[in-house]
């Protein structure tokens, strides 16, 4: 074991795995900075302090609960993928593509839709071609949205 290899703090072991990874939970540093998942996740079931199970001991972090590292770890994985990242890119496109022609941006006065009479006879009516500010604005609006879900999304990912 070499001074830069991170440690567990409970099992003293520096292995690493994708099944039992090392991360670190808390505010912690140094040789008290990492921990085996199952270690960590045993030490919150036993402790005799109660607040063990949500709060680190030493700097009194509460941890974050959700899914665990390496389902975290795994997902991130696949989301980095080039296949993943071209399936967004084509949901996004696509959804943009389709608010652009319900909103009458595509150069059609109406917008024709799979639905039937739910809008009268498959048109949606009342998209406006006079009005395309709104519809940029709209549309914009849309675009910002849907990038701010996926970085909430990636964030809470690397958290």
């Amino acid at each position: 074991m070499t001074d830069d290899e991170p440690c567990c703090r409970i099992c003293f072991d520096t292995a690493d795995s994708s099944a039992n990874p090392l991360f670190r939970p808390c505010h912690c540093a140094g040789t008290s900075a990492w921990v085996h998942v199952e270690c960590l996740d045993t030490w919150r079931r036993t402790s005799v302090n109660k607040r063990s199970f949500y709060e680190c001991d030493a700097c009194k972090f509460k941890y974050k609960f959700g899914a665990r590292v390496g389902d975290q770890i795994f997902v991130a994985r696949l989301l980095s993928t080039a296949g993943a990242i071209h399936a967004l890119a084509l949901c996004l496109g696509s959804l943009i593509g389709w608010a652009s022609s319900a909103l009458g941006l595509t150069g059609m006065h109406h917008a024709r839709f799979v639905v039937g009479d739910w809008f009268g006879p498959g048109t949606l009516r009342g998209a406006d071609r006079d009005n395309a500010f709104g519809h940029v604005v709209a549309l914009v609006a849309i675009a910002a949205g849907l990038c701010i879900a996926f970085y909430w999304i990636y964030s809470s990912l690397e958290a």
